[in-house]
């Protein structure tokens, strides 16, 4: 969100401020303000409020206030006051217009790569190719996953939901991210576009929720067609939203891998 640039700019308002209110200055206290002021605005994404500025800035180390004969947090106050009348329309413009990216940002992985399913590498495919396709309903394999991942509040399937699943609780590479999830049962064998409502309109209402990790999840084999369709509208979501983005396609023989790896088979 900081460029070189606003380094500058708030490094340029400090100074100026110092000079104005006829204070001298004999280190780089000003820089040292400058960079504290912008690690918070990096942190917070947005310009930070006089205290938890003052909060910041008055261990610095320096005799600036010795020198000039001035109360740091009179002097802090007014400062912050002028950097937020001077930084803060470029800055705030800034963090509310979406970022559009030039390349894609959008990467697939795979059940073993998220922890939440870490068990699965435990099991092999050859360990479950006899009951697959699973035969096991929606919604018991959304509850099973909710209940892996750590999700207490499974919603009620209705006509107008944008995911069957979406959860704040999947970790992927040691992180926490947002998930949505598009579930498909036993109601087709396969998993073509056509099974994903009209011209995989499903598709493009899950990749429509705030998530940084999208998943198609059937108990059967899912066609290719799918998952290209499933990349190519992750890909639109990573350029508007201006950040990078995962998707994961969980056929038949993962979702009996998972559902074996943590006991959910009967």
């Amino acid at each position: 969100m900081i460029t070189p640039n606003d380094k500058k700019r708030v490094l340029s308002a400090v100074m100026d401020f110092i000079r104005s209110e006829g204070l001298q200055w004999n280190d780089d206290f000003p820089i040292e303000v400058a960079e504290r002021y912008c690690s918070l605005i990096e942190k917070f994404e947005t310009l930070p409020q006089p205290i938890r500025f003052y909060e910041e800035v008055s261990s610095i180390k320096t005799d600036f206030f010795k020198i000039n004969h001035v109360k740091k947090r009179d002097f802090y106050s007014k400062l912050s006051t002028r950097l937020r009348r001077r930084l803060g329309s470029v800055i705030e413009r800034r963090r509310r217009e979406p970022v559009v990216v030039s390349e894609a940002q959008a990467e697939r992985v795979y059940v073993d790569d998220i922890d939440s399913f870490a068990l699965v590498k435990k099991v092999r495919p050859n360990e479950v190719a006899s009951i697959v396709p699973v035969s096991l309903s929606e919604k018991y394999v959304k509850q099973s996953l909710a209940d892996i991942i750590g999700e207490r509040f499974v919603p009620k399937d209705w006509a107008g939901e944008k995911s069957d699943l979406y959860t704040t609780q999947v970790v992927l590479r040691g992180k926490r991210v947002d998930a949505a999830f598009l579930l498909k049962g036993p109601s087709v064998d396969v998993l073509t576009i056509g099974g994903l409502g009209t011209r995989g309109n499903q598709v493009l209402k899950l990749t429509k929720e705030p998530a940084t990790l999208f998943v198609v999840q059937h108990v059967g084999k899912i066609e290719s067609d799918v998952i290209e369709h499933l990349e190519s509208e992750v890909t639109k979501q990573s350029k508007v939203r201006g950040v990078k983005v995962y998707y994961c396609v969980i056929d038949g023989t993962d979702t009996a891998r998972i559902l074996k790896a943590y006991n959910r088979l009967s």
